[in-house]
């Protein structure tokens, strides 16, 4: 499974806003490959991630990720009641897969 490295696509260290996610979506969405491993993001060197990015980027991804989990590694803190409630609003549950990794699960 290809992770990607979010840093490596966006200059600054913060992502924070829905815009600071589409600029980055065309280069995201031709990564992610059309078959059914798990989608993998790693949010090393990133310092800020507002809950309006995490779903900003799972809308970017829809398309691409019906029944397959989504996974965030190395995110700059663990996850919150906020992400839950993200998790539901897009019909998946949220599940720590250790420290600072998160799995979006496919229902």
């Amino acid at each position: 499974m290809p992770r990607i490295t979010i840093a490596d696509h966006h200059p600054k260290r913060v992502l924070t806003a829905r815009p600071s996610v589409d600029a980055i979506a065309p280069r995201i969405l031709s990564m992610i490959a059309d078959d059914s491993d798990p989608i993998a993001f790693d949010f090393g060197r990133i310092v800020v991630l507002s809950p309006s990015a995490v779903d900003q980027l799972l809308v970017v991804i829809e398309g691409l990720s019906a029944g397959r989990d989504i996974q965030f590694t190395n995110t700059p803190f663990p996850a919150s009641r906020v992400h839950e409630a993200i998790a539901r609003a897009h019909g998946r549950t949220l599940i720590e897969s250790g420290p600072n990794s998160w799995t979006f699960a496919a229902r």
